[in-house]
């Protein structure tokens, strides 16, 4: 504890002592702390190591000079007494002692964790003292005690030029720049330590480079350079804070990383991969001009795959994964292969990649310069390690990166030397791992063929194609590409070399020795000086004091995280079968499902293969409750599906019936007006405001076609596993399915049709209702629609007796009802397909379908707030002026048409059981009431029957 003995004008709060920054300050006359027995004096700054021992202290002392005290405050952690004559209202002593637990028991603590929480402090002082304090507390407490430790922020840029050139004295072979704006102001620090410098010319000739940002008061980016070491480990090698992730930033950083290591200036065939920043490509191109640049895969497959979707191709995750797999590749068939299906799917997409540098993304046409390191996980691993570090004042930071190295050398100079012991192996453990793969793979090839003295042929029996590989001993060189990529012997080197008589052992590349491993860690890092004893420096010598950077964080709590992207979610690991089936090769137990693929149950008809990417879901739990009780788990034509019927879906013949909307009419369509934002929930647009500048146009205009358009797009989002809303018309998807469907519908009090007094059909159900079903559980409705029985549809809801009671403006539409024409609505533009339906216009299905329009692709209106969108759907606005053109013919049933239904259902199943339909279960034969509610009103009913028939 420390103590405060002091006589103070006026009275001072607890806080208010303890808020004092010189409180803490250590007493010049007094070392170490005093044995718990009677002072001749109390001394400010003086320690106890309990409070026992301080009370002791202060009964003796006050016996000594004959002063009476009382206590004012004492608890586990605080001690404070008044003078007994406090209160005297003549003359009140103002004499006090305040004694509490000092932050010197956190600094040790700090020193050996520098980003420790205060959540952190707080338990260590309870488990050590039995002491419960505050968040604020420990808060405080941590930020005195790292200011002791580094000083203020605004203190650690002040001595920061001494701190660096004491850390160059203290550890032999350190580099540091620090670059400065007048008048003395701090503006970057790149440094790099000793050992690191020495031990990455042992390491691969690879420099991962990335970014992160600093989390203190003052803003800035840590950048880093990190290496590959010969076991594939991370080897942090240099360092540098700048203001942001600029141009400017990133051509300082590899300027001075050019300027200040030989070792990185001189390395022959060096690679810097990285992403494509701006700065880092012309820096490259400029201070490395020598060096390869390769681009960092992930980064890359994630800007592919947002280009993807502004095109609006609809699987953009597998397009992105197979350009990935096609960078990630050593094969050429299989390379070709994926890129011919980018190709094949998008031809802007494919021609995207194209224009990229093949070289400088994809490990085929690499030529060994990667080492087979593929992405920036190396740098993006380290900044991770430092992430609690970053909030710390920039001396704190260097000396966390300082300790994280002591750490990882003398860790892995531990290793090597356990290897060296345990194994007496010459390379490296992953090394060790293929060769040994593949002198066990080599017992399997059959003799190779000798060519020359050194050419060989060799028949790679792994392949089903007994692929013949050439191999050249001379440069060590084989056709599988394996040994120039990863500078090991592939299997092909290891049987030529096992023919010859020869070491394979020799085509390794040094770098994967153990000896260059050793030498890697060889060099330690020293004991870093106290600031006391720090040598004298002078403004002659260049070091001077430096004010803290301009630029500042904003006031308020900072970010403590990066905003989450995609390449923040892990890749799946899923092996699967197919795109469409949702569901992994091997189960979890590792059988096989027994699902087959689609080749293994029935032939594809590809004429029907756009009906649909996916049925119902087969997780219960990733289906929306409207979307799983309408049964609508749709992909393009959103069909309701029955095991033993056709399918059906909204068309503009429902959309005008039932809501009354006009269907005939140019489309609701125009350029996007800067300024104009859309707005959310259940508001418009802003962008309907120029349409209703001239009403009358805009009147005659297809506004149940824009509805339509925009419903359809939704239940397509709906199919998404993570979608758990739909938007768009949902009171049209209810009345419609009221109408056709006997699942979920109501009664009314006044089934049949009146006189609807000018509304539309789809007013009646806002009328009285009997008895209302209530939601339910939702696997029940779709159990139900899966034992879907014909007697349960309505196929034709609309006789002529209903079309009679209607206005005609209600079915003025009718000729155009079955037109198979694009429906627009802006930025979405859907295919209305009457043609899957018939049924519903009283025809009999046919098995003559026309396939979808394979360029169709779905675009929304991320990256497009001044798109002309008469422009971008110009061909669709043609057909649809066109749509009288394009009414589909429909055959009428004649008879029952059994037949002809029974023909297209053997069809239907034929490629439907692939893609859309569930087995099919038995419905239930009695019906269960849901609710409470509803079971006493069932109650109710049976007891009215039982006394009726009790009567009789």
């Amino acid at each position: 504890m420390n103590i405060n003995n002091d006589f103070v004008e006026t009275v001072r709060t607890t806080q208010q002592w303890d808020d004092d920054e010189n409180f803490d300050a250590p007493c010049a006359n007094i070392v170490g702390s005093i044995e718990a027995t009677t002072p001749l004096e109390l001394y400010e700054g003086q320690i106890y190591h309990t409070k026992v021992d301080l009370q002791v202290a202060v009964n003796g002392w006050s016996i000594l000079r004959n002063v009476q005290f009382i206590n004012s405050t004492s608890n586990k952690s605080r001690l404070s007494v008044i003078c007994a004559y406090h209160q005297t209202p003549d003359r009140p002593c103002l004499w006090r002692l305040h004694a509490a637990r000092s932050k010197r028991q956190i600094i040790p603590i700090i020193r050996q964790q520098l980003d420790m929480k205060p959540k952190e402090i707080i338990a260590r002082m309870e488990s050590k003292y039995d002491i419960k304090i505050s968040y604020m507390k420990a808060w405080d407490a941590r930020r005195k005690a790292i200011e002791a430790t580094f000083g203020s922020y605004e203190q650690s840029y002040y001595s920061l030029f001494y701190f660096m050139e004491a850390l160059r004295l203290s550890q032999p072979g350190t580099v540091y720049n620090i670059q400065v704006v007048p008048p003395a102001r701090f503006k970057s620090l790149f440094w790099a330590f000793g050992p690191s410098i020495y031990g990455w010319q042992h390491c691969r000739p690879v420099l991962s480079m990335d970014g992160t940002f600093l989390l203190g008061k003052y803003r800035g980016t840590l950048l880093a350079a990190v290496g590959i070491d010969g076991n594939g480990g991370l080897f942090p090698l240099a360092f540098a804070v700048v203001e942001s992730e600029s141009n400017e930033s990133w051509i300082w950083f590899l300027q001075k990383l050019q300027q200040l290591l030989p070792v990185v200036a001189n390395r022959q065939k060096l690679c810097i991969v990285s992403d494509k920043h701006p700065g880092l490509v012309c820096g490259c191109r400029e201070v490395f001009p020598n060096a390869v640049h390769r681009h960092c895969l992930r980064h890359l497959r994630e800007n592919f795959k947002k280009m993807v979707r502004r095109l609006g191709t609809p699987d953009s995750e597998g397009m992105s994964n197979k350009m990935y797999f096609a960078g990630n590749t050593d094969d050429y068939a299989y390379f070709n292969r994926m890129m011919d299906e980018i190709k094949m799917t998008k031809q802007e997409a494919f021609d995207w990649l194209v224009q990229r540098d093949v070289a400088k993304w994809t490990l085929l046409f690499d030529d060994g310069c990667r080492y087979g390191i593929m992405t920036t996980n190396a740098s993006e691993c380290f900044n991770g390690v430092l992430k609690r570090a970053r909030g710390l004042p920039i001396q704190g930071l260097v000396m966390a990166i300082y300790y994280n190295l002591v750490a990882l050398f003398l860790r892995r100079t531990a290793e090597s030397g356990k290897w060296v012991e345990e194994s007496q192996s010459k390379f490296v453990p992953h090394t060790m791992l293929v060769l040994q793969r593949a002198e066990r793979d080599a017992r399997r090839c059959p003799e190779p063929v000798m060519i020359n003295r050194n050419e060989f042929e060799v028949i790679d029996t792994s392949s089903k194609a007994n692929k013949v590989e050439i191999i050249n001993t001379t440069t060590c060189t084989c056709t599988c590409l394996k040994p120039q990529i990863f500078h090991v012997p592939c299997v092909h080197v290891v049987v030529v070399a096992g023919h010859r008589r020869w070491d394979h052992n020799a085509f390794v590349s040094q770098i994967f020795k153990v000896e260059e491993y050793i030498a890697t860690y060889s060099k330690v890092f020293h004991v870093f000086p106290p600031k006391d004893i720090w040598p004298i420096f002078t403004e002659e010598q260049g070091i001077i004091p430096l004010m803290a950077p301009s630029f500042r964080h904003r006031a308020g709590r900072p970010r403590m995280n990066r905003f989450r992207n995609t390449m923040d979610e892990p890749q799946s690991r899923s092996n699967k079968a197919c795109g469409m089936a949702d569901r992994s090769r091997r189960a979890r137990s590792g059988r096989r499902t027994s699902q087959r693929t689609t080749a293994e149950t029935a032939p594809v008809q590809l004429s029907i293969t756009s009906l649909g990417d996916s049925h119902r879901a087969h997780d219960s739990e990733h289906a929306s409750p409207l979307v799983a009780s309408s049964h609508l788990r749709m992909a393009r034509e959103w069909p309701i599906q029955c095991p033993q019927m056709i399918y059906m879906t909204i068309t503009l013949q429902d959309v005008q019936i039932l809501l009354g909307l006009k269907i005939d009419g140019p489309a609701v369509v125009g350029p996007n007006v800067v300024g104009l934002g859309h707005t959310s929930r259940s508001h418009v647009s802003l962008q309907w405001l120029p349409l209703l500048a001239d009403v009358d146009s805009f009147s005659r205009m297809s506004i149940g076609g824009a509805v339509l358009a925009h419903l359809y797009r939704e239940l397509c989002y709906a199919t998404r596993p993570t979608r758990t809303y739909i938007a768009g018309c949902v009171t049209l998807l209810q009345v419609w399915s009221w109408e056709r469907l006997y699942i979920g519908r109501p009664t009314l009090r006044v089934p049949q049709i009146i006189d609807l007094a000018g509304y539309p059909l789809g007013c009646r159900w806002a009328e009285d209702r009997i008895r209302e079903l209530p939601a339910g559980n939702t696997m029940t409705y779709r159990d139900e629609f899966d034992g879907l029985r014909m007697s349960q549809v309505i196929m034709t809801p609309y006789n002529h007796t209903v079309l009679a009671a209607l206005p005609l403006q209600y079915h003025d539409g009718e000729e155009i009802w079955r037109a198979r024409v694009p429906l627009i609505s802006w930025k979405r533009a859907e295919w209305h397909l009457p043609d899957r339906v018939v049924r519903q216009f009283s025809g009999l299905p046919t098995i003559e379908i026309e396939p979808m329009d394979q360029s169709f692709r779905r675009i929304d209106g991320r990256g497009r707030a001044d798109q002309d969108w008469t422009v971008q759907y110009r061909d669709y606005l043609q057909i649809w002026e066109e749509r009288r053109a394009y009414v589909v013919p429909i055959t009428p049933v004649i008879g029952t048409g059994n037949q002809e239904v029974g023909a297209y259902l053997r069809w239907y199943r034929s490629w439907a059981s692939i893609y859309l339909l569930k087995p099919q279960i038995e419905p239930s034969e009695t019906f269960f009431p849901r609710s409470p509610g509803e079971r006493l009103v069932v109650r109710i009913e049976l007891l009215r029957i039982i006394n009726v028939v009790q009567n009789l």
